[in-house]
């Protein structure tokens, strides 16, 4: 076992956590990958020093993270949004695809086509190559908000009269 595995391994049996929680938790370290996460526990740690020690951070002057410089979370945050929708892949893509398109003030000629062989999240981050973060967050959530909104409830509530 390697030395970095190791480290994780104890860490993870020191952190008082149940066994089922470090299983579930590590399914979702391969549900996101190992980059993501890595990604996640540096931006963590930024915050922790921020908040932990600020009269060291502002003594070296630490530059603050913004949105835009965290494509991984983008990426990440874009695809579970979308999948809060319960929808098929494809049917996601097919919508935030239109409304991108619609959008005058994108260029949508270079456009990554979806491939459902490489997934969703992965056709995010090409899309994030073409279009910036926020607007790429603005369509999905705009596309999230309405399928949510018209998809019939599981649980209908009969309408009873009075």
């Amino acid at each position: 076992m390697k030395a970095s595995l190791e480290r994780v391994v104890a860490l993870l049996a020191a952190s008082g956590l149940s066994d089922r929680a470090i299983f579930e938790g590590l399914k979702e370290v391969e549900t996101y990958g190992a980059r993501a996460i890595a990604d996640l526990a540096r931006a963590l740690r930024y915050e922790i020093e921020i908040k932990l020690v600020p009269s060291i951070s502002e003594e070296l002057d630490a530059p603050k993270l913004t949105f835009e410089d965290k494509p991984a979370h983008v990426d990440l945050r874009v695809t579970n949004l979308l999948r809060e929708t319960k929808l098929p892949s494809t049917i996601i893509a097919d919508k935030l695809s239109s409304s991108i398109s619609s959008d005058a003030a994108l260029n949508t000629s270079e456009l990554p086509p979806f491939r459902p062989r490489e997934g969703l999240r992965s056709w995010i981050s090409r899309l994030l190559q073409s279009i910036p973060p926020s607007q790429l967050l603005h369509h999905a959530t705009k596309v999230r908000n309405d399928l949510i909104h018209q998809n019939p409830s599981d649980w209908p509530l009969r309408t009873r009269d009075r």
